[in-house]
């Protein structure tokens, strides 16, 4: 038996079925094949127990060989007795689901465009929102045109709603968000970022991509980061005496180059060269008409100009990624040594719970999606500057 393959033995009632799955699996996948193996709806509820009787949760990190007791929950209510001390807690959390949900502070509504006004001012809307949750607390509500928008910026509320992603899955497939319209729009696709989480190409894609994104990898990307950083302090050292930059600018260039060569082998020369490259200034374009248009109340065809100018840079950022992906192809089939960063992951590894390796359009989404996760890395490194 594989060392990364697990077997346990799971009761339900007087049925017995042995249940497996592969290092990796997700918590959703485990759940399915529990329920698959006893015969139930997905999504049934079930509550699991090992040998002493303690629920456990189901996770990838339970030991293999473990025999457990599956009992299915009827109506928020477990089959097995409940002791008192249960029932009692049941009561008081249905006393607080019955009490009425107070609604989050927000600023009020203009006719037609909502709280546009108050998202996008001359500071952007970083700074935006962040007056905005200064004025009404950290969870606030936003109309806009195209519905109702929620924020909140409560570290341990949004790491609990992280630890729940069954309740709170992340949806971008559809709705009204900028990551819907960079989804739907741009050549970004289904990358991780645009995906909804309860896609199986999304599960592939991170169950591929982890190792190439763990600390070990990241050890092998150092010497690469550091080159970039020498770059960067290079060009800093050539700027006349007392004369000032633009550090959101600087560090934006830099983030693109970082991210590239140690993601797949490229520079773009964003440090040195005064003019953005083409893929640079292409994935500028779609990222600003991205947000741009979440405040158009009419659709985009009554917006032409932004439209045409979205395609031409969507055909830039596909142009440029198909040719990074037919060179490695071709470099591998010359029997060249190539660098085993996140692009050779993709070409190469297999997902070892469902055996699938990447489609290429996918390949070509997780590229062009990396780059767009350079923004969060952009405004780190750009505040101690």
């Amino acid at each position: 038996m594989s060392q990364n393959k697990k077997v346990f033995d799971l009761t339900l009632g007087d049925k017995t079925v042995r249940v497996s799955w592969y290092a990796g699996a997700t918590d959703e996948s485990i759940a399915k094949a529990l329920c698959a193996a006893l015969g139930l709806p997905a999504g049934s509820p079930l509550v699991v127990r090992d040998g002493d009787g303690d629920v456990v949760a189901i996770s990838d990190s339970l030991p293999s060989g473990l025999k457990l007791t599956a009992e299915l929950l009827t109506l928020g209510k477990n089959v097995q007795p409940e002791p008192p001390a249960a029932q009692s807690a049941e009561k008081s959390a249905d006393k607080q689901a019955d009490a009425p949900m107070l609604k989050p502070r927000g600023p009020k509504p203009y006719p037609l465009v909502g709280n546009l006004p108050d998202m996008i001012d001359k500071g952007g809307m970083v700074q935006s929102l962040s007056r905005l949750t200064q004025e009404y607390g950290e969870f606030i509500r936003l109309k806009t045109p195209r519905g109702t928008l929620f924020i909140n910026s409560d570290a341990d509320v949004v790491s609990d709603m992280l630890n729940r992603a069954p309740e709170f899955p992340k949806i971008v497939s559809s709705g009204s968000t900028a990551l819907t319209r960079l989804r739907q729009n741009s050549a970004a696709g289904n990358g991780l970022f645009t995906s909804d989480d309860t896609e199986e190409l999304w599960h592939i894609a991170h169950r591929v991509l982890l190792p190439a994104l763990g600390l070990g990898a990241l050890k092998q990307y150092y010497p690469r980061m550091l080159e970039v950083a020498d770059d960067l302090l290079t060009h800093l050292e050539r700027l006349p005496a007392g004369e000032s930059f633009l550090a959101t600018d600087v560090m934006t260039r830099m983030t693109f180059e970082a991210i590239s060569y140690t993601g797949f082998n490229t520079r773009w020369g964003c440090i040195e060269n005064p003019q953005l490259p083409p893929f640079v200034q292409a994935m500028v374009d779609v990222l600003v008409l991205g947000m741009e248009s979440m405040g158009n109340i009419l659709p985009d065809a009554f917006h032409p100009i932004s439209r045409h100018k979205r395609e031409r840079a969507n055909a830039v950022l596909l142009d440029s990624v198909d040719r990074i992906i037919a060179e490695r192809r071709a470099a591998l089939q010359r029997g060249e040594t190539v660098p085993n960063d996140i692009l050779q992951a993709m070409l190469t590894t297999r997902d070892k719970v469902t055996g699938k390796r990447l489609p290429d359009d996918n390949i070509r989404a997780q590229l062009i999606t990396f780059q767009i996760g350079r923004a969060s890395c952009r405004e780190r490194v750009s505040s101690p500057v």
